[in-house]
């Protein structure tokens, strides 16, 4: 039997830094497929007390694919957000050497850590109400669905969040031309011919953390509050691909991930 697990998570918001943004930290309109691998990691490694490299490794040979897209219940608004950063673990020998000085009071030392250690970084947060994530196991690999469970973290360290519900459905597996989803998939113009409906080609990093650019059903708008302000929103879409050549296509529910190869 081949199956998907279909997870529901709540969050108030995430971040996942785009890897292209610079100087900035502009975030990813959705968790890239990178980071749901390594959610499932952290959990499997609470489950099994495996170490961190054990866990990765174990969910890499048990997960084909995995991907996310905002559910529809409200729209996801992203906002910036000034952060303050202690950078302490980039100074460890200079904070150590300054702790050590005996002459030095406490009010010297926070003073200190304060003034040379600490900065500022503008950091983009999505303010959401739920992302469905989808994890395609291989064939004959099954994962309990109290692993999911455990799901506590999906992005980055401020961006903790619970799991409602866990599905776990059987798929098939087969060869399409003519396909449409909601969920993203690997943009390759060698395979893909044409794509109609609200998309963004974005590159993320991929479940082996490789970077690739991907199209992902999604549709920015702006809109108007009665005050007059302007706020730009993200909202759920489908996307149907017109490709040149048969790819594999996983089928559950009606739901379709399509899996392009690069």
């Amino acid at each position: 039997m081949a199956y998907v697990a279909l997870v529901k998570i709540k969050l108030p918001f995430f971040s996942v830094r785009n890897p292209e943004s610079f100087q900035v930290g502009s975030s990813l309109p959705i968790p890239p497929p990178s980071a749901l691998m390594g959610s499932l990691a952290y959990a499997l490694a609470i489950k099994k007390r495996l170490s961190p490299d054990e866990a990765l490794t174990k969910v890499r040979d048990y997960v084909a694919l995995a991907r996310a897209t905002l559910v529809s219940e409200a729209p996801a608004i992203p906002n910036p957000i000034l952060l303050w950063r202690y950078r302490i673990l980039d100074k460890k020998r200079e904070v150590l050497k300054l702790i050590r000085t005996e002459k030095h009071s406490y009010i010297d030392i926070k003073s200190a850590l304060e003034r040379k250690y600490k900065d500022a970084l503008y950091r983009e947060y999505l303010f959401i109400h739920n992302i469905s994530a989808v994890y395609v196991l291989k064939k004959d690999k099954v994962l309990s669905r109290d692993v999911f469970y455990l799901i506590s973290r999906l992005g980055d360290t401020e961006s903790t969040c619970s799991v409602t519900d866990v599905q776990m459905l059987t798929y098939r597996e087969i060869q399409m031309k003519s396909v449409e989803t909601k969920y993203p998939l690997i943009f390759n113009e060698e395979f893909i011919d044409d794509i109609k409906g609200d998309y963004m080609i974005i590159k993320m990093t991929d479940e082996s953390r490789a970077m690739k650019a991907y199209v992902i059903p999604i549709r920015r708008r702006f809109i108007e509050t009665k005050r007059g302000v302007k706020a730009v929103i993200y909202e759920p879409s489908k996307v149907s691909v017109n490709l040149r050549k048969y790819v594999r296509v996983y089928v559950f529910n009606n739901n379709y991930v399509v899996d392009v190869p690069i």
